[in-house]
């Protein structure tokens, strides 16, 4: 049995786009230091994405997903590089371009794999690795 909330994963990095967009729109403060010094692994959501990388032989999309997350964090600190470089042309190219893409990529993924952990659930397999709930 699986308990995943794809929901929350989908709605956090959906998030980290808003909180480039709300820097690049003059609302400062914190954001890129906070930005900064996130990565995959320290991402509020690294302990669900570990779990899903020991899904990832049984689960292609699994192993999809974390790849996904790993490129996700590679690229907001790429943005912050730039940022950082003074050159807001740039980091605003990679947010509209790259990022908004690896959302978008990352969303699909996770979505079809609660589809598939679902699926494998109704079946009855029995098989599928226990993630913990995301909080």
């Amino acid at each position: 049995m699986s308990d995943i909330d794809i929901a929350a994963a989908i709605a956090i990095h959906i998030g980290w786009r808003e909180t480039f967009r709300n820097f690049f729109e003059g609302i400062h403060g914190e954001a890129l230091k906070a930005l900064a010094s996130v990565d995959a692994a320290t991402c509020p959501l690294g302990p669900c994405f570990t779990a899903l990388g020991k899904l990832g032989t049984a689960s292609p999309t699994a192993a999809k997903a974390v790849i996904l997350h790993q490129e996700f964090h590679a690229t907001t600190h790429r943005i912050v590089t730039l940022l950082e470089q003074s050159r807001p042309d740039l980091a605003m190219n990679l947010l509209e371009g790259e990022l908004t893409g690896l959302t978008d990529q990352l969303v699909t993924t996770l979505e079809l794999l609660q589809q598939e952990l679902t699926t494998t659930e109704k079946v009855g397999a029995g098989k599928t690795a226990a993630i913990s709930p995301i909080r």
